[in-house]
C-alpha cells in the first residue's frame, strides 16, 4: 500500500508539473481539461487548484468552451463533495459559458448538469426543464453515446422522485442508445440504473442480473469508481434476498475503493449497511464496529437523519445483546437529538421569551421591594414615585405598541404586494398553461390525422377475408401511427386463375417517421404490382427497392431508410406459394413441425452491394399454416428480469395455439406478450400475419 501511495503522489507531481508548465493557449486548456479529469478519478480534493487556473486562463483569452468545460469540473467537483450551495452558486455562469461557446453537444451536457445540481438540491421542475431542454437538443443526433446520457439522466431524474416506472422506461431507453454507441461505459452505467431501479423496487433477482452486467463492463474498462457502485448494488440485492454473508463480501470489496477515491458518503453508508448485515447476523461486536463508524462520520457530516437512523440501529443492537446501559444512553441520545430537530424552529423563539419573563419578573421584584421600603420613610412619596412608574410604563406600552402596529402595516403593504405578484404570475402560467394545451392539441390532431391518412394504405377486414377467408393480423403499433404496416393485393391470371399477394413490411423507425416511410413502401408495391405488372415476389423486391431508392435520392440530404418485408404469391387454386424476404423471414407449420425460410440479408434501401432477391416456391398442403411478422414481437422486454421474448418462445406460443380458430389464435398472441409485457413499456411495432390453408 505504501508503494502505491507513493506511487500515485509521483504521478500527482508529474501531472502538476505539466499543468504549471504549459503556456494557457486554447490548444493547452483543452489538454489540460483531460488531465484534470484525470485528477479527480485518483484524488477530488487535488484537483480544484488546477481547476481554478483553467477558468482564469480560459477567461483571458475569451475562449468560451474552455470556460464552458472548466465550469463543467467545478460542478462536478462541488457535486462529489456534496456542496449543494457552491454548485448551486455557479450555475448562471456554467449555463452562459455553455451558450456562448456554439457547441450543441457541450450545451446538452451542460444543461444536464445544471438538472442533476437542481434535483440534487430538491428542486424537480426546475431540474426535469433543464433536463428535457436537453432531450429536444439532442432530438436527431447521431451521437448515440450523448442521447444515451440525455435519457440516463432523465431516469436518473424521476429515480430520485421514486417514480421508478418513468425512470426505467427512460434507463432502458437510454441503454438501447448506449449499445448503438458501442461505448462500454455508456452500456455499463445504464446497467446500474436500471440494477438500482429493481433495488430500489424490492425485486432482488432483477438487480442481482443488472448489477452483476454493470459490473462485467466496468471491469473491461477498468473503472475503479463505476466498480465500486457495482459492488455496493450486488451487496444491496444480496441484502434484499437476507443473503448477509455474500452482501458482507461486496461490501467490503466496495469500502477499499471507496476509501481511495475520498468518496465520504459512501463510506459513511457502506459502514451502516455493513453493521445491519452483521445485526441480521447477530455478530454484535462487528455490528456495533461498523455502526459506530457510521455515527462518528455522520457526526462529523452533520448528517442528521442518518444520525437519527444509526442511534436507531445502534439501540436495536444493545436492546438484543442486553446492554443496557449503551441502549439507555444511546436511546436517550436518539430521543433528544429526534426533540431537537422537530422543535428546531421554535428553540429561539421559547428562549426569547424565557429571558423576557425572567426579566420582567426581576424588575417586579425590585419595585416592590423599593416600594414597601419608601412606604415606610413616606406614605406621599411612596404615591408619587408610583405614579411615575405608572406613566412610564404607559408611555413605553404606548410606544411598543406604536411600533407593532408599524411593523404590522409594513407587513400587510409586503402581503398586498406578494400576493399581486403571485396573482400576476398565475396568470402567466395559466396562459402558457393554455398555449401549451394548445399546441399539444395541434400536435395531436396532426398525429390522428396522419393516422387516418396511414389507415387508407392498409387494407380493409373485409378484402383480407374475402381472399384470405382463415387467416388473422395482430397489429399493436407502439405510437398514434406505425412504421409496421401490412398489405394484400388480388391479380387476375390470364388462365382465370387467382393470386393473392401478401406481406409484413417493417419500415425504419415507428411513430411518425416511421409511418411516413411506410406510405412509401407501400406505394412501391402498389406501383410495382399495378403499374408495371410484376408478381413474382423476388422481382417485386427488387423493383420496390429501385423506387424507394428513387424516391429518397430527391432529396438533397443522405436518406437511408427503407425497410424488411416478408411478402408472399398464394395461387389459391394449385396452393403453390411463392416467397421472398428482406431480413424478415417466414414459418411454415405443417404436421405441428416448424419449418422456417430464410431471408436475403439485405433490406429493401441504399445498401452497399445490392444483390437481387430470391423467390421461394412451396407447394402447400390442406392445413398448412404460415406466418409472416415484424421484429417487434419477438424483440419486447418483459418478465421476471427485464429480458427480450425472443424468437424461441414466439415460435412456442404460435405451435401452442395453433390448433385454434384464427381471430382466438390472434387473441391467444396478444394476451401471451401482454402478460409477458407487464408494466414495462411497449418498445416497437408489433405485426403478426397468420394464413390457414384450407
Amino acid at each position: 500500500m505504501k508503494r502505491l501511495s507513493h506511487l500515485l503522489s509521483l504521478l500527482f507531481i508529474i501531472l502538476c508539473f505539466k499543468l504549471k508548465a504549459s503556456q494557457p493557449d486554447t490548444t493547452q486548456i483543452l489538454e489540460n481539461l483531460k488531465k484534470i479529469s484525470g485528477i479527480m478519478e485518483v484524488n477530488i480534493d487535488s484537483s480544484r487548484s488546477f481547476i481554478d487556473e483553467n477558468i482564469i486562463n480560459s477567461k483571458k483569452l475569451k475562449f468560451a468552451k474552455g470556460t464552458a468545460r472548466s465550469y463543467l469540473l467545478l460542478s462536478q467537483y462541488y457535486f462529489n463533495k456534496g456542496l449543494a450551495d457552491s454548485a448551486i452558486a455557479i450555475l448562471p455562469d456554467l449555463e452562459k459559458a455553455a451558450r456562448s461557446s456554439d457547441d450543441k453537444n457541450l450545451t446538452i451536457t451542460i444543461l444536464l448538469k445544471i438538472a442533476l445540481i437542481h434535483s440534487d438540491v430538491g428542486d424537480f421542475k426546475r431540474a426535469i426543464s433543464k433536463a428535457i431542454e436537453a432531450q429536444k437538443l439532442a432530438e436527431g443526433s447521431t451521437n448515440y453515446r450523448l442521447v444515451a446520457k440525455v435519457y440516463h439522466d432523465l431516469g436518473f431524474l424521476y429515480a430520485n422522485k421514486a417514480l421508478y416506472k418513468n425512470a426505467l422506461s427512460y434507463y432502458k431507453t437510454g441503454l438501447v442508445y448506449a449499445f448503438k454507441s458501442n461505448d462500454t461505459f455508456s452500456i455499463a452505467n445504464m446497467y446500474t440504473r436500471i440494477g438500482g431501479v429493481f433495488n430500489e423496487t424490492s425485486i432482488a433477482d432483477s438487480g442481482l442480473y443488472y448489477n452483476t452486467l454493470s459490473l462485467k463492463y466496468f471491469e473491461a474498462i477498468k473503472m475503479k469508481r463505476g466498480i465500486g457502485i457495482a459492488y455496493n448494488n450486488i451487496a444491496g440485492a444480496y441484502e434484499l434476498m437476507k443473503d448477509y454473508p455474500k452482501a458482507i463480501e461486496y461490501f467490503n470489496k466496495a469500502l477499499p475503493i471507496r476509501e481511495e477515491l475520498g468518496d465520504a458518503y459512501a463510506i459513511t453508508i457502506i459502514n451502516y449497511n455493513l453493521g445491519l448485515c452483521y445485526l441480521h447476523m447477530k455478530k454484535y461486536d462487528l455490528a456495533e464496529k461498523h455502526l459506530k463508524i457510521s455515527l462518528e462520520r455522520t457526526r462529523s457530516e452533520k448528517d442528521y437523519p442518518q444520525i437519527l437512523e444509526t442511534l436507531k440501529q445502534l439501540c436495536v443492537l444493545y436492546n438484543e445483546n442486553n446492554q443496557l446501559t449503551a441502549y439507555r444512553d444511546h436511546a436517550n441520545e436518539y430521543m433528544s437529538l429526534k426533540d431537537s430537530i422537530t422543535s428546531a424552529n421554535n428553540i429561539k423563539a421559547i428562549s426569547e421569551l424565557q429571558e423576557q419573563y425572567e426579566s420582567e419578573k426581576k424588575e417586579k421584584d425590585i419595585v416592590l421591594l423599593k416600594k414597601e421600603n419608601e412606604k415606610q420613610e413616606a406614605i406621599t412619596l411612596s404615591e408619587r414615585k408610583t405614579k411615575f412608574i405608572i406613566l412610564i410604563s404607559s408611555i413605553v406600552i404606548l410606544l411598543l405598541m406604536s411600533v407593532f402596529a408599524y411593523i404590522l402595516f409594513k407587513r400587510y403593504r409586503i402581503t398586498q404586494q406578494q400576493k399581486r405578484i403571485i396573482e400576476y404570475q398565475k396568470e402567466k402560467v395559466e396562459e402558457q398553461k393554455n398555449i401549451v394545451e394548445e399546441k399539444q392539441k395541434e400536435l395531436m390532431d396532426s398525429i390522428n390525422y396522419a393516422k387516418r391518412l396511414q389507415d387508407a394504405i392498409l387494407p380493409p377486414t373485409h378484402f383480407i377475408k374475402e381472399n384470405l377467408p382463415d387467416s388473422f393480423v395482430l397489429y399493436k403499433p407502439k405510437d398514434v401511427v406505425a412504421g409496421d404496416f401490412y398489405w394484400v393485393e388480388k391479380v387476375p391470371l390470364s388462365n382465370g386463375d387467382d393470386l393473392v399477394l401478401f406481406a409484413a413490411g417493417d419500415c425504419t423507425g415507428h411513430g411518425v417517421p416511421g409511418a411516413m416511410v411506410s406510405v412509401v413502401c407501400s406505394n412501391a408495391l402498389n406501383r410495382t404490382v399495378k403499374e408495371f405488372g410484376i408478381t413474382e415476389p423476388g422481382k417485386i423486391l427488387d423493383k420496390v427497392r429501385e423506387l424507394v431508392i428513387e424516391t429518397f435520392e430527391k432529396s438533397e440530404s443522405e436518406v437511408r431508410d427503407g425497410m424488411d418485408i416478408s411478402l408472399c404469391s398464394l395461387n389459391k387454386r394449385t396452393n403453390e406459394l411463392k416467397w421472398a424476404g428482406a431480413n424478415n423471414p417466414l414459418w411454415l407449420i405443417r404436421d405441428k413441425q416448424l419449418i422456417e425460410f430464410k431471408p436475403d440479408k439485405q433490406p429493401i434501401g441504399k445498401v452497399d452491394n445490392i444483390t437481387p432477391f430470391r423467390t421461394e416456391i412451396i407447394k402447400l398442403q390442406t392445413n398448412d399454416s404460415i406466418y409472416l411478422f415484424t421484429d417487434g414481437y419477438a424483440d419486447q422486454f418483459g418478465g421476471p428480469k427485464g429480458k427480450k421474448f425472443k424468437y424461441k418462445q414466439m415460435q412456442d406460443a404460435i405451435l401452442t395455439s395453433i390448433s385454434v380458430p384464427s381471430e382466438k389464435q390472434s387473441q391467444t398472441l396478444n394476451d401471451r406478450i401482454e402478460e409477458w409485457q407487464g408494466a414495462l413499456e411497449q418498445i416497437d411495432d408489433i405485426l403478426v400475419m397468420g394464413v390457414r390453408i384450407s
